[in-house]
């Protein structure tokens, strides 16, 4: 759908699914307007390369001339790579690409001249272009083998930060309410606040738990659709779209006052994250008190068990990481105001200027503690390089606010277990992209004993009690939560039966795991569609068919409807669940992880 440009394109065929994706568009989905050709596909399937002769597949291509490109499948961004070290377009064709097996590495032939110093022999050349600092070294040829480099490296898993002050980076303006993305070439806008009514206001902190949400704090407070804030609570901001043109609704995450965040001076949330277990984890702008954890610095992270959240939150607390353990100091400078966590690596940021174990680096780098515990003895093995190097990217005296690398972890709950909180580990999901809708796929395998068919949706969507006016029908995810009240709708145009149904399974990719599971119900309203459909104006649910049971993240989850196909026709099924902790799913759009319904016949 939507492929109007008249012009050669690159395509992706998933061949498991049936799902046929293009991927000569733009990070936002727009389709390119020159010829693409010549594509190659990683080893693991993620990334593509291609040449291409279109202009606006990344901002600022002047050179007029072709150039190799780079489309990520899970993130959707694309990121030309025929640039010097430093992000300068060639001055002549590029094409001929050739991709190591996980995508770090490119080679690609070249006739420019300007892509690395001292190269004078007015004929082509052989470049290989690294994601990250130091991206174009010439070799002689191309090659697969991975290339060693220091610890940590720089692969730059996608990262995205927001800084304190406004600045024009890469080519792109960014304000203080902003989040940036990088994918350590490019730079590209992925929240625009002043899109959604928090102009002017600076972002402090945020997180991003999936796909289409984000958790924010502010260093003053705001009011957004109607919901005060101050800088002890989070936001929970619901996309619906992302990037140059952000559009969503925002709700009260967490109320800091109810659990003893108030001192409007040194309990502001200057940084935070969500492990994967669901617990919020924080960092403040002053030394915190709060019930039943007493010493708390500003260099620390608090973890928060909740047991509601909301308008009226409640749970408890403990200490996660305490700095002085790990030579953090109690000065403004080393206050922690940015981290994220990866598996045992803990990625910081300062609010000034920080020295550990030799290292010393700027409030605009990462550093990267390898902990080898946390909570009340907190051990740290320091990287001796820093992770990231703002000076070298221009940031020099803008202070790094936040910053993450992967959506990562379930969605936002409402209420978590009350569990001590272990170390997290790092669960990448797909980031929200305007790609072109896939359209509906059936495949049939035939046998001695009957066939077997595929099907993926004509429509998906879901809605959300506490937005009941908003459409979902665009996002990647699909989603359930008992409280508040998010449920999904499916629909299948079952054709091509012509034997008699044995099984039908309705199978879903699961971004974030759940012990109790969804619910698949038959929907008897065939009107409702994706493009349209709020809460407010949702079919009714219907009889239960069959549960998928508990299942983890990141994985395929199955669920019995036999008894409601019958035969060729259209399905409507809806997805629930009785967990008060939100479940993410990944929706139509999301290519190859879309649902399907299997369905066996008789031969």
């Amino acid at each position: 759908p939507g492929d109007t440009n008249a012009v050669w394109d690159i395509f992706v065929r998933d061949t498991q699914t049936g799902t046929t994706r293009r991927v000569s568009v733009d990070s936002n989905g727009v389709q390119g307007n020159g010829d693409s050709a010549i594509a190659v596909l990683s080893a693991d399937g993620r990334y593509i390369a291609f040449r291409s002769r279109s202009t606006n597949l990344v901002p600022d291509d002047t050179n007029g001339v072709v150039d190799v490109f780079l489309f990520d499948t899970q993130t959707g961004m694309t990121t030309r790579v025929s640039v010097d070290s430093n992000g300068a377009q060639a001055n002549n064709t590029s094409d001929a690409a050739s991709l190591s097996a996980d995508g770090s590495q490119i080679a690609f032939a070249s006739d420019a001249t300007n892509l690395v110093v001292g190269d004078t022999n007015s004929t082509r050349d052989i470049f290989l272009h690294r994601r990250g600092p130091g991206s174009t070294p010439p070799t002689a040829t191309p090659t697969n083998t991975p290339i060693p480099t220091a610890t940590p490296p720089y692969s730059y898993d996608p990262l995205y930060l927001s800084l304190t002050s406004s600045q024009t980076i890469g080519g792109v303006s960014s304000a203080d309410e902003d989040i940036l993305y990088f994918d350590g070439t490019n730079w590209q806008i992925f929240f625009d606040g002043s899109d959604v009514g928090v102009g002017s206001s600076d972002l402090f902190a945020f997180s991003i738990p999936d796909a289409d949400t984000i958790l924010m704090s502010f260093n003053t407070n705001v009011t957004v659709n109607g919901i005060p804030a101050t800088p002890q609570d989070v936001l929970r901001f619901d996309a619906t779209s992302l990037g140059s043109t952000t559009a969503g609704t925002f709700s009260l995450h967490f109320d800091g006052s109810d659990v003893g965040l108030s001192d409007a001076t040194n309990e502001k949330i200057d940084a935070l994250s969500v492990t994967p277990d669901g617990h919020l984890l924080i960092s403040t702008s002053g030394n915190p008190s709060v019930p039943g954890l007493s010493g708390g610095k500003d260099e620390d992270m608090l973890a928060f068990t909740s047991a509601s959240l909301g308008d009226v939150t409640s749970g408890t607390w403990s200490l996660y990481f305490d700095g002085s353990d790990v030579g953090l100091a109690e000065t403004s400078g080393e206050d922690v105001d940015a981290f994220d966590i990866l598996g045992e690596n803990i990625y910081l940021s300062t609010q000034g200027d920080f020295s550990v174990d030799g290292l010393t680096g700027a409030d605009e780098d990462v550093f990267v503690c390898a902990a080898g515990s946390v909570g009340d003895i907190t051990a740290c093995d320091y990287s001796s390089s820093l992770y990231f190097d703002g000076s070298t990217w221009g940031l020099s005296g803008n202070d790094v606010d936040a910053f993450q690398f992967h959506p990562s972890g379930p969605p936002p709950p409402t209420a978590v277990p009350t569990d001590t909180p272990t170390g997290p580990t790092n669960t990448p999901t797909h980031t929200p992209t305007a790609t072109a809708t896939p359209s509906p796929t059936v495949t049939a395998t035939p046998s001695s004993t009957g066939s077997t068919l595929i099907f993926t949706p004509l429509d998906d969507a879901y809605v959300n009690a506490g937005s009941p006016t908003t459409n979902y029908g665009s996002s990647t995810t699909l989603r359930t939560d008992a409280s508040p009240d998010l449920h999904s709708y499916l629909r299948f145009d079952v054709q091509g039966l012509s034997g008699a149904v044995t099984k039908a399974t309705l199978r879903v990719y699961a971004n974030s795991p759940s012990s109790l599971g969804c619910i698949a119900s038959r929907v008897d309203d065939n009107t409702w569609t994706e493009a349209t459909v709020s809460y407010n104006n949702a079919p009714a649910v219907g009889n239960a068919l069959g549960s998928s049971g508990a299942f983890g993240g990141a994985e395929w989850i199955n669920i019995d409807v036999t008894t409601y196909i019958t035969g060729n026709g259209a399905y409507n099924l809806a997805l629930t669940t009785s967990s008060g902790t939100a479940i993410s799913l990944a929706s139509r759009e999301a290519g190859a992880n879309a649902p399907q319904l299997i369905i066996e016949t008789t031969p």
